[in-house]
Parts: structure tokens; sequence; C-alpha cells
């Protein structure tokens, strides 16, 4: 199992929540260009990663492996 590198996981996190920024949170109504930002955000990341990503027609971002072995899934919202 590869380990996670909690430095570059809150480097994303933090460079995510830029997108939509709004006082001290984040506001991304749906499919307001800020989520779309924020989703396409994520599809780019999934690329670099090694991963097939896929935007369907109501906005999931899914990341396909077509490696070898054990795969992990994950949901939640971005």
């Amino acid at each position: 199992m590869p380990s996670i590198d909690a430095d570059r996981l809150l480097g994303d996190l933090y460079e995510l929540r830029k997108i939509g920024a709004y006082k001290t949170g984040v506001h991304r109504p749906t499919f307001s260009p800020e989520d779309l930002a924020s989703r396409q955000w994520l599809a780019e990341r999934m690329g670099k990663a090694g991963l097939e990503p896929v935007i369907d027609g109501i906005g999931n971002v899914l990341g396909f492996s077509r490696a070898p072995g054990r795969k992990m899934l994950a949901g939640s919202h971005i």
C-alpha cells in the first residue's frame, strides 16, 4: 500500500480551497464557475496521478486506473 505524503495532501487541500474562497470558508454553488473549476482541478490532479479522469453529465469526477492489482474506491464532496 502506498504511503500518504501529508505535506502534499495538505498542499492540495489549501490549493483547492482557493477556488471559491469566501470570507472564512469556500462558496461553490453547484455548476457555478467556481464549482466547475474545482471539478476540473480534481480531474487534472487525477491525470497527474496516472488515472484516466472523466467528468460525467452530472458533474461526478471519476478516476479510472488500468493498473493491475488492488484498487481503492473513495467518494466525497470536492
